[in-house]
């Protein structure tokens, strides 16, 4: 019993206090949320800052493994092959931009994709619309109980427990935030113009240009290259939303959703045609290399984004590689050295000794392999100068000291 707007209270009061996620939104003022997340997103800075500064400072060091450092360099790579086609999130199939087999005089397997899933992005879809028509639902639902509106705490407590009673375990916040940040990432992934198979748009003889290039004048945003890689973080927020969706749906459902993931990223994703695995041949000359003495090995020819990882799991020892290319800086003194002994100006006794000092003790020489022709003088001494540890029809290793 009791007049009605007692009742109504009482009914509101039970559904802020079942609901304390709906509570909090509807009794927090605008102005706390919004100092919270400052407060958030200042103590983030706080934590990423100093990793953030340390990574640039390593990748921006002479003997760092990043090897394109320049501003010009990696402001040409943001606007050629490390922006993000935007075909590419929505177009499946083989689809390649940039295709590195067309663009490369020496075509390598690389795929730069981020293709994000049409599974995915309609379940992720399909949830936020019957998230939204469920959350009208209760407003409509709210607004005709006895005595007129109801406060604006009970409307989001009614919401949050229509939430709950549909799955218990179902989470129900940070929904928006998710949205945003997926977007968000996926625009930058762009890059600062907009880059169709692996070069600027170019509308009117200019570039199209997009957020990124507001950012590229600000430390860090102007170390980065590969940014179609930001593509992940909405991948992964694409990912979450989906799963929150199926979260309420019946385990049936569920089971179609998995499979037609499954057959999406089988059959129908970019990446659907390459190797599951990489077969690793038996090769005398690796397996000699694995059991010599400790040292660091050198692969020629030198060939970009070529390190024969696949060898190291033979022989197991270190190699002379950067991210960009199959020599970093040790191997290049090396080269260095070996070139001035075909030009006389050095002896073999030198290069060992520059090797020592670099903790380069093997080459490797791969047949069938073309690289770069600027070392073949190098490469024709260290064969002359120094003996020969192995060799079989893949590979021939000399040994330095």
């Amino acid at each position: 019993g009791g007049p009605a707007p007692l009742r109504n209270a009482s009914s509101g009061g039970r559904a802020v206090l079942d609901t304390p996620d709906g509570a909090l939104r509807g009794v927090v003022s605008p102005r706390t949320r919004a100092s919270r997340a400052l407060a958030a997103i200042a103590l983030a800075m706080l934590v990423v800052a100093p990793v953030a500064w340390a990574t640039r400072s390593l990748a921006r060091s002479d003997d760092g493994l990043v090897e394109i450092k320049s501003s010009a360099d990696l402001a040409r790579v943001r606007r050629t092959l490390g922006g993000a086609d935007p075909r590419g999130f929505f177009v499946p199939g083989g689809f390649r931009s940039p295709d590195f087999a067309r663009l490369e005089a020496n075509p390598s397997d690389r795929v730069h994709t981020t293709y994000l899933g049409w599974t995915l992005l309609a379940v992720a879809t399909a949830g936020r619309v019957a998230r939204r028509r469920a959350s009208g639902d209760d407003r409509a639902r709210v607004a005709r109980l006895p005595g007129g509106d109801a406060p604006a705490g009970v409307q989001t407590g009614a919401s949050a427990a229509h939430d709950g009673a549909a799955h218990p375990h179902a989470a129900t916040g940070g929904a928006p935030a998710l949205l945003v940040t997926g977007l968000v990432c996926a625009i930058l992934a762009l890059g600062p113009v907009v880059v169709w198979n692996g070069a600027p748009l170019a509308v009117a003889g200019r570039a199209l240009p997009l957020p990124y290039a507001l950012l590229e004048a600000f430390p860090g945003f102007d170390a980065l290259s590969l940014l179609y890689r930001l593509s992940t973080t909405t991948a992964l927020c694409l990912a979450v939303l989906a799963d929150r969706a199926a979260a309420r749906w019946s385990r049936l459902v569920v089971t179609g959703i998995v499979l037609a993931v499954f057959v999406e990223v089988r059959f129908l994703s970019p990446v659907a045609g390459l190797p599951d695995v990489a077969h690793v041949p038996d090769r005398a000359a690796l397996t000699t290399l694995a059991q010599a003495p400790a040292g660091a090995v050198l692969n020629l020819p030198v060939r970009a984004g070529m390190n024969f990882l696949d060898e190291q799991i033979v022989h197991g020892k270190p190699v002379c590689g950067a991210l960009n290319s199959s020599v970093n800086v040790a191997g290049l003194k090396i080269l260095d050295a070996a070139g001035k002994l075909r030009r006389q100006e050095l002896t073999p006794a030198d290069v060992e000794r520059v090797a020592r000092q670099n903790g380069v003790r093997y080459v490797v020489f791969h047949s069938g392999v073309f690289g770069d022709d600027v070392f073949v003088g190098a490469s024709t001494a260290i064969r002359g100068a120094f003996p020969r540890l192995a060799a079989d029809e893949h590979v021939v290793i000399h040994q330095l000291w």
